[in-house]
């Protein structure tokens, strides 16, 4: 797809073809669903409400792509969510379905009182291998099975609070006066400033 303008989805946008989007997204309180061995790629910029991205196919966010994530109202995924441009995380739930994965390559801004959570359908695993800044001035909470950090995570502002059963460290954590709670099945810390 080429061109400027926007996309809204206010209902169900069904993708049977792996797709690049240069130009707006919205998702407001739909789903959009991603058949078998299909990705939808934001290349401009997205901005995600509410609603559902659902697999089998995958979600991703493209080197020169940012999506927001607005608003209070929770954010689910039933696919998984490549990310090699920018994702801001400015409030509300995201909420994983089906055990799926949130691959982080370049940066991750959490700027509100966020919560990964996991449903009933399974848990999920975030992993940073890059940078992921948190600024929000409240709770932070990781709420996923697996949190695996390759890349520097920063714990600017706030309370960070790690729920899951793994917290993976091969990278960098940055937290400058700032409290992170974990639970007792802390795996590896290599680098903490």
């Amino acid at each position: 797809m080429t061109g400027t303008g926007s996309l809204t989805n206010n209902s169900a946008l069904n993708i049977n073809i792996s797709l690049s989007l240069p130009s707006t997204l919205f998702v407001n309180n739909s789903t959009v669903n991603l058949a078998l061995a299909t990705t939808l790629t934001i290349t401009g910029h997205g901005t995600w409400n509410s609603g559902t991205i659902s697999g089998p196919g995958s979600f991703a966010v493209g080197a020169t792509g940012t999506l927001a994530l607005a608003t209070g109202s929770t954010k689910f995924f039933t696919a998984d969510i490549t990310n090699a441009g920018t994702i801001d995380w400015q409030d509300g739930i995201f909420r994983f379905e089906d055990f799926k994965t949130v691959t982080k390559q370049r940066f991750f801004l959490m700027a509100g009182n966020l919560s990964f959570q996991h449903g009933i359908a399974g848990a999920g695993t975030f992993t940073n291998n890059g940078t992921t800044s948190i600024t929000s001035p409240g709770n932070t909470d990781f709420d996923v099975t697996t949190f695996n950090n390759n890349g520097t995570l920063n714990c600017n502002a706030g309370i960070t609070s790690n729920n899951n059963d793994v917290f993976n460290n091969a990278g960098t954590i940055v937290f400058p006066q700032v409290p992170l709670t974990m639970p007792v099945r802390l795996i590896t810390i290599p680098d903490l400033y």
